[in-house]
């Protein structure tokens, strides 16, 4: 399995939207009740699939609710409430290191890649590829945006190994071809069999 592709949220940075929403709601004055649907697909897909852009997304649905928050307090509210996964990090390290091409393909706006990239700015340039919903036009589980991740990796499905923490994004993954397994920090063992890779060796100790 020579190509290993990483959902972002739920397998390599931690997020609660609950959270998310007292958060703003504290800083705000917003009603918390109101702002957890507006995390929802059926609000975002259009920011996730880049038909609209994040600042006019912002103006248009979130602003209204957040009264006195900019956009950069909204990005800076979502980079508070991400925290790096570590087992699903080191799991993408190690397959890097030990001869995979690594990848990552999200469903995800420009407002997050700016939260993550802002709190970890080697987040972005450790993968070898990075495929976004809001670029490729399509969003998980659509079988195009798998065709276009294997496209622009010039491989073909079965070649490539599919990690996402959502069922539904794992099944469109598979119905295509791809070898894709549901990502939970207690399946990292047998991913990490799957691809073969060597125990990660110990940490040296602190002295």
């Amino acid at each position: 399995m020579r190509h290993v592709i990483f959902d972002i949220g739920g397998v390599l940075i931690n997020y609660d939207f609950e959270r998310l929403a007292r958060a703003l709601a504290a800083k705000t004055g917003a009603d918390e009740g109101r702002l957890t649907p507006l995390f929802g697909l059926a609000v975002v897909r259009d920011v996730e699939t880049g038909r609209v852009g994040p600042e006019d997304f912002f103006a248009r649905k979130m602003s209204p609710v957040l009264p006195g928050l900019s956009y950069e307090g909204w990005v800076a509210a979502w980079a508070d409430n991400y925290s790096v996964n570590e087992p699903g990090w080191e799991l993408l390290e190690d397959a890097r290191d030990q001869g995979h091409t690594v990848s990552l393909l999200s469903n995800l706006s420009p407002y997050n890649q700016a939260a993550i990239k802002g709190r970890w700015p080697h987040f972005f340039r450790t993968p070898h590829h990075s495929f976004y919903s809001y670029d490729l036009g399509f969003h998980k589980p659509e079988p195009d945006i798998y065709r276009a991740a294997c496209a622009a990796l010039q491989a073909e499905p079965a070649d490539c190994l599919f990690l996402d923490d959502l069922a539904g994004n794992v099944e469109g993954a598979q119905a295509i071809g791809l070898r894709a397994i549901e990502f939970t920090n207690d399946r990292i063992p047998e991913i990490r069999a799957a691809l073969g890779l060597s125990p990660r060796a110990p940490e040296p100790p602190r002295t």
